[in-house]
């Protein structure tokens, strides 16, 4: 069973798909909205997550109203925001309310890949200073 769990907001489900797929065959639990308030309840009723993946743009809400209910909501969760429209000021605001990244699509799987290795590994290194801290 996967011990990280992920969380994909997207309103794409080709999309959705696609990534949710080749994060599983890396060993994480995928769980998927297609809309951003619905992402919100699942946070709520299925996490805790260990990474969102949030569209920019969604039907309901915008990426960054939800990027912002997260963090309001005192969720512990890096989010990687995901776009189609690449736009520098919306990357620096993303990264302003607490985004951990901002890729743009269509991306590279093994780019996402290692990204998220590198969150997970910064992660656990954080847990393991906090620990001996103690």
């Amino acid at each position: 069973m996967p011990d990280r769990k992920l969380l994909i907001i997207d309103d794409d489900a080709d999309m959705r798909d696609v990534l949710g797929l080749y994060l599983e065959d890396k060993g994480l639990e995928i769980v998927e909205a297609g809309m951003g308030q619905e992402g919100l309840k699942l946070l709520r009723s299925k996490g805790p997550f260990d990474l969102v993946f949030l569209d920019l743009r969604l039907p309901d809400l915008d990426g960054l109203e939800v990027l912002e209910l997260i963090q309001a909501g005192g969720y512990d969760v890096p989010v990687v925001m995901m776009t189609a429209y690449s736009s520098s000021t919306q990357a620096i605001r993303a990264m302003q309310l607490g985004a951990y990244d901002y890729v743009i699509k269509p991306f590279e799987l093994d780019e996402v890949g290692l990204l998220v290795d590198r969150l997970f590994e910064h992660r656990q290194l954080a847990e393991e200073v906090r620990h001996l801290q103690d």
